[in-house]
């Protein structure tokens, strides 16, 4: 849900998130609701807004339940509704009514999200360029590498620029 009316601040104290889950399980009518995840309206791209006549930035809600969604909800998806969003006019909702007193819900915001009914996009793994051969179990090095002397490296890294810079400088 995204809605406008709040801040982050604001939907996180708890009686306002309770009267909201309120208004969703009125809606919905789930045996258990949860609030996933609020997050401002400005983490996700929106615009900060001027501060004249008290303006809220929105804020987006993800409520998670264990039934499918109702017939309300659903509402969002069909064509009319769908059609008016794009025509940047505000959907016919039944439920909007219950939300009105306190959230002005941004129906054209809304996404339902049907973990049920998601395909697996698994794809076989295909062998070639990129991917391994599969080489069993994980054999880390042994205990008995040869220790690298790194002195002569040191000295050559810092040897060859002091030169130059010599070089230079005596130039200069």
């Amino acid at each position: 849900f995204f809605i406008k009316n709040m801040n982050v601040e604001e939907m996180l104290a708890s009686e306002v998130l309770g009267d909201f889950l309120g208004a969703v399980k009125n809606v919905w009518q789930p045996e258990r609701l949860n609030a996933i995840n609020i997050t401002s309206a400005l983490d996700r791209g929106g615009r900060v807004p001027l501060p004249i006549n008290d303006m809220k930035e929105g804020v987006y809600v993800m409520v998670g339940a264990d039934v499918p969604f109702s017939s309300c909800l659903r509402e969002v998806e069909n064509p009319q509704n769908q059609l008016r969003c794009s025509q940047e006019m505000e959907p016919v909702i039944t439920c909007d009514k219950k939300f009105r007193t306190q959230f002005y819900i941004d129906w054209c915001k809304i996404s339902l999200v049907d973990r049920t009914k998601q395909v697996s996009t698994y794809q076989e793994v295909i062998r070639g360029e990129g991917i391994l051969p599969d080489g069993g179990e994980y054999k880390p090095p042994s205990d008995s590498l040869k220790s690298r002397d790194y002195y002569t490296d040191f000295l050559v890294t810092l040897a060859v620029p002091s030169a130059v810079a010599l070089v230079l400088f005596l130039i200069l």
